[in-house]
C-alpha cells in the first residue's frame, strides 16, 4: 500500500517552511530553525494510529541508515495524554528523536490534518521538498536515492 504523494507545493505551498515550536518529553522547546543545515524528516503521528505504529518502525531504520549523516528524524506526537505516549515509546524501544504536539499546534500551523501519519521531508535550507500523506515505506530504493542526493547537496 502506498501512500498519496502530494505535490511540493502542498501544502499551503510554502519555500521555506514556517517557524513552528515543539517540545521534547521533559519540556525542552525546539524550533524547527534549529535544524537547519541537516536534512529533517517532519513525521506527525499518534500513538492511537495502527499506521503510523507502523510507519515508526521504517523510520527508525531510515535514522540507523544516515545516522552518520545530516539526516534527522522527527518523531512529532499530537496524543493528547504524555503517559501514553512515553509508554508507547517505553514498549516499542523507538529512539527516534521524539517532540510532542499535544494540541496540534504546529501541526496546524504546517497544514497537518487528518489522516495520520503525515511526514514532511525538507532540505538543508528548510525548504519543502516532499510531503507524504499515509503510511510510507521509508526504506524503498528511491526514497533511499533522494535522501542520499538531499544530504550530499552542499556537503
Amino acid at each position: 500500500k502506498e501512500p498519496h504523494e502530494a505535490p511540493i507545493s502542498q501544502p499551503q505551498g510554502f519555500a521555506v517552511v514556517p517557524e513552528v515550536r515543539f517540545h521534547d518529553l521533559v519540556g525542552q522547546p525546539y524550533n524547527l530553525s534549529d535544524f537547519r543545515g541537516q536534512v529533517v524528516v517532519l513525521h506527525f503521528w499518534a500513538t492511537w494510529c495502527p499506521p503510523c505504529q507502523r510507519e515508526l518502525r521504517s523510520l527508525q531504520r531510515l535514522h540507523r541508515r544516515f545516522s552518520r549523516s545530516s539526516l534527522r528524524v522527527l518523531a512529532v506526537s499530537v496524543d493528547e495524554v504524555p503517559d501514553a505516549l512515553q509508554r508507547f515509546l517505553k514498549r516499542t524501544g523507538c529512539s527516534l528523536f521524539e517532540l510532542w504536539d499535544p494540541g496540534k499546534t504546529a501541526a496546524k500551523a504546517l497544514g497537518v490534518s487528518s489522516p495520520l501519519p503525515q511526514t514532511y521531508v525538507l532540505d538543508k535550507a528548510g525548504r519543502l521538498v516532499d510531503v507524504m500523506i499515509g503510511e510510507t515505506n521509508w526504506m524503498r530504493r528511491d526514497k533511499l536515492a533522494s535522501f542520499t542526493a538531499l544530504i550530499d547537496a552542499s556537503e
